[in-house]
C-alpha cells in the first residue's frame, strides 16, 4: 500500500469566531466544537480548555492524546471503525495538525493518574507538555454506564481532532511524507526485519481498537505498517498509566524507525498484531501463532517485539521471545521495567533473551515543584498519590503520560550512579 500523510504545522492555538488553519495558526470556534463533541449521546456537556507550553498548567486525569487527523470522505475518513464506517487505512492521503494535541480528560472507573504539566520538570520529560493543546473534559449524562461513558469519551476526542484537522482540507501542506513497502524488490543481501506489536487486550477501558473491534477479540494478524500509522489503532486504556495514548500510536516511533532504516541496513519485511490474552495457554497459543506468522508469511529473519503493559504483559514478551527464537528468528525486546520495592524489573525472562531495550522504570519518583496556577480536570490525584494538585509532589514517572513509552519514544536514558 502507498500511503502519504500531509503535514501541516502548528505554532499557535486559539479561540476565534471562525474554525481554520492559516499558515501554522490553529483557530478554533469553541461553540462549534462543542456541538460537535455533544453529538455523542452519552455526553450531557463538555467543558474546553486550550493549553499552552509555559503556562503554568497541569492536566489531570488524562485518558487519551490524540493527533488531528482528517481524511476526505471518498477514502473512507480518518479512524474507520473507531469514529465511522469501516474502510481501508494506510492507502491514500491523510492531513495531519503537527505539533498540536488533543486531550481528553475525565475520571472513570479503575482509571489511573495520568498528568501532563505544561512547564517545570513534568514538561522536560514529556513531549505533549512543550506542544499546545485542547483539553476536553466531557460529562455524563444521568445513568450513563460508566464503560459506555468511557467509549463515548475516547470517540469525543477523535471527533475534535477530525473537526481541528479538516481545517486543512483546501490547504497545501508544509510538506509531504511516503510511507511504501516494495516487498517485491530483488534480494538484498539485508536481513530482514520484522515487528510483533502486541496490545492491550482486556476489556473496556483496558484495550485497543483495531478498526473498532476489541482487541481481547483478534487473533495474531499479519497488518500493513501503514494501517497503525493511519489510524486503524486506538488507545482505550485508561486503567494504566503507562498507555501509549492514540498520538503516540499515529506518530508510532518503531515503525518509523524501520522504515527509515529500510533498503538501507535492513529490509522493513512487515508485522504482526497480537493480544494479551489473559491466561497462560492462550499467551502460548499466541506466541506460537505469532511467530508462525512473522516466519512463514512475513518470512522475516529477526524480529522486534514490544509489550502494551506490565506484569502479565511480560509473560507474552517472553513467551513470544522464546517462540520466536525457536522458529529461527533473532529477536530484540524492548520493554518498560518495574524495578524498585521487593519485585523483579520483569516477572518473566526467557534464557533467549539476550537482548534487549529498556524504555525507562516506571515507578521511579519524580519531583514535581513547579507552582501551577491552574489545574484541569479534577480537584486530586487519583489512586495513591499525595501530594498537593497545583504545587510540589512526587510522583511515579510513569503517571507523567509519554514519559514512558512503550513503543519507543520515550528519551529516558540510564547513568552509572
Amino acid at each position: 500500500m502507498d500511503f502519504e500523510l500531509a503535514h501541516y504545522p502548528v505554532r499557535s492555538l486559539s479561540w476565534g469566531a471562525h474554525t481554520e488553519y492559516r499558515a501554522g495558526e490553529l483557530v478554533v470556534n469553541q461553540e462549534a466544537l462543542r456541538a460537535e463533541v455533544l453529538t455523542e449521546p452519552l455526553i450531557a456537556d463538555v467543558d474546553l480548555s486550550i493549553v499552552r507550553p509555559g503556562e503554568r498548567t497541569r492536566v489531570l486525569h488524562v485518558v487519551d492524546i490524540v493527533e488531528p487527523r482528517w481524511k476526505e470522505g471518498a477514502f473512507g475518513g480518518a479512524f474507520p471503525g473507531s469514529l465511522g464506517t469501516l474502510s481501508q487505512c494506510g492507502a491514500g492521503r491523510t492531513h495531519a495538525l503537527d505539533g498540536v494535541a488533543v486531550v481528553t480528560s475525565g475520571s472513570l472507573p479503575r482509571s489511573e493518574e495520568a498528568i501532563i504539566d505544561m512547564c517545570g520538570p513534568g514538561s522536560e520529560l514529556s513531549r505533549f507538555g512543550r506542544m499546545p493543546g485542547l483539553v476536553v473534559l466531557p460529562r455524563p449524562r444521568e445513568g450513563a454506564d460508566p464503560g459506555q461513558f468511557g467509549l463515548a469519551l475516547m470517540r469525543a476526542g477523535l471527533r475534535a481532532a477530525v473537526f481541528l484537522a479538516e481545517t486543512t482540507k483546501r490547504a497545501a501542506p508544509a510538506r509531504t511524507e511516503p510511507f511504501s513497502l516494495d516487498w517485491r524488490l530483488p534480494a538484498s543481501g539485508l536481513p530482514r526485519i520484522g515487528y510483533l506489536s502486541f496490545a492491550y487486550s482486556h476489556g473496556i477501558g483496558r484495550q485497543k481498537l483495531f478498526y473498532g473491534t476489541s482487541t481481547k477479540d483478534i487473533v495474531p494478524s499479519v497488518v500493513h505498517p501503514n494501517e497503525i500509522l493511519d489510524g486503524a489503532l486506538v488507545n482505550d486504556g485508561y486503567t494504566k498509566p503507562t498507555k501509549n495514548a492514540t498520538h503516540d500510536i499515529l506518530n508510532h516511533p518503531l515503525i518509523r524507525e524501520l522504515y527509515r532504516r529500510h533498503n538501507d541496513t535492513i529490509v522493513f519485511a512487515g508485522m504482526v498484531l497480537a493480544n494479551h490474552y489473559a491466561t497462560y495457554d492462550e499467551k502460548a497459543a499466541a506466541a506460537f501463532h505469532a511467530a508462525r506468522l512473522l516466519r512463514h508469511v512475513v518470512e522475516a529473519d529477526g524480529v522486534v517485539i514490544t509489550k502494551d503493559g506490565g506484569g502479565q504483559a511480560d509473560v507474552d514478551l517472553m513467551l513470544a521471545c522464546r517462540a520466536c527464537e525457536e522458529a529461527g528468528l533473532r529477536t530484540v525486546l524492548v520493554a518498560k521495567e518495574e524495578s524498585g520495592g521487593d519485585g523483579p524489573a520483569l516477572v518473566d525472562v526467557a534464557p533467549q533473551a539476550d537482548a534487549m531495550v529498556s524504555v525507562g522504570n516506571c515507578p521511579e519518583k519524580v519531583r514535581l515543584d513547579e507552582p501551577m496556577e491552574r489545574v484541569l480536570g479534577g480537584d486530586a490525584f487519583l489512586g495513591a498519590i499525595q501530594g498537593d494538585v497545583a504545587g510540589t509532589v512526587e510522583i511515579p514517572v510513569q503517571n507523567i503520560i509519554g514519559a514512558i513509552d512503550p513503543i519507543g519514544g520515550s528519551t529516558l536514558t540510564a547513568r552509572p550512579g
